[in-house]
């Protein structure tokens, strides 16, 4: 018994110096390549890029703000507008606070970061799971936004149920233990099949692998994911009810062959419940457009920043 024991601790300190060693070395591999900004008690870490109208790329979970840094669409937008790209909270470089947050607090987060960097009247791009921070921006600074476009967004209660290591994750002493113990091993060896059923019916292009994704394992990432995915299909379920109100002009991206974000209970429904929207549908696509479908992202937020530019002129 007493080696059985041994064993299990052994094999449990080997495990949690495997995710301890592989965060330094991930980390000294891939530093910040932004700037931090202090909101409250946090350090919020952002890239920038170019001069103009503010245009926000929000990443979804399971990723940092090099999702779209990574991406052409970053550098194509960087020639016309002044392109922001944060680490969401607990995501990336930026910090999270100790209690549980909301898309609608992270959205909080996020207009105090463009006020101090002096970003008015943003464009706000919402990404998968952003989505949701997207409408919730809309919502609770109408005056302060110019536009909204959603990438296969987040924007509503979904009838299947949460997967169970992200209710598992916010558990006091189970999420832990799979942070700390099991998430950066595990995670590693079903890396390549989560991104194919990411780009599924497509396959990622070359330069995906140049990604660091490997900044997605460590434990503090894996909490605020975990976070996030249990408190969002509530949040959705109260937000969605004032999606009516949103007055700004708004922009849906949406893949015809989505497995992650249902085309019909997101973005469908979505555009049906905006006065003032427009549904793009790409056929034959996966959830990332922005990866492998990044002229026509590219062409969709342009024609609003053109329309912002346009209204902005007439106002």
């Amino acid at each position: 018994m007493i080696w059985f024991l041994s064993a299990i601790f052994f094999s449990l300190f080997c495990l949690l110096g495997f995710t301890h060693i592989r965060v330094y070395l991930i980390e000294k591999k891939n530093p910040p390549e932004g700037q931090f900004v202090q909101i409250d008690d946090l350090k919020i870490h952002y890239v920038e890029k170019g001069n103009g109208v503010p245009i926000v790329l929000l990443h979804g979970v399971s990723s940092t703000l090099n999702d779209f840094t990574y991406s052409p669409v970053f550098e194509e937008l960087s020639k016309r507008a002044r392109v922001i790209v944060p680490d969401r909270p607990g995501y990336g470089y930026s910090e999270r606070p100790k209690r549980a947050i909301s898309p609608a607090d992270q959205a909080s987060i996020l207009e105090k970061l463009l006020n101090q960097i002096k970003a008015k009247n943003p464009i706000i791009v919402g990404f998968s799971w952003s989505g949701s921070i997207a409408a919730a921006y809309a919502l609770q600074f109408p005056k302060s936004i110019s536009g909204l476009v959603f990438i296969n967004g987040a924007t509503y209660p979904w009838p299947a149920p949460v997967d169970w290591i992200y209710k598992a994750g916010v558990k006091p002493l189970l999420g832990p233990t799979i942070a700390n113990f099991l998430f950066a091993p595990i995670g590693a060896l079903v890396l390549d099949k989560n991104i194919e059923e990411v780009f599924w019916p497509g396959s990622p292009p070359e330069n995906y692998k140049s990604i660091p994704i490997e900044l997605i394992f460590r434990p503090e990432q894996f909490y605020a994911n975990a976070e996030d995915m249990v408190v969002l299909k509530p949040f959705l379920a109260e937000q969605s009810k004032n999606y009516s109100k949103i007055k700004a002009p708004v922009s849906i991206l949406v893949s015809e062959e989505d497995l992650i974000v249902s085309p019909t209970i997101h973005s469908q429904a979505l555009n049906e419940a905006v006065v003032n929207s427009r549904l793009t549908s790409i056929p034959n696509a996966g959830h990332p457009l922005h990866h492998s479908h990044p002229q026509e992202v590219t062409k969709v937020i342009l024609e609003m920043l053109d329309l912002v530019n346009e209204l902005t002129q007439h106002s």
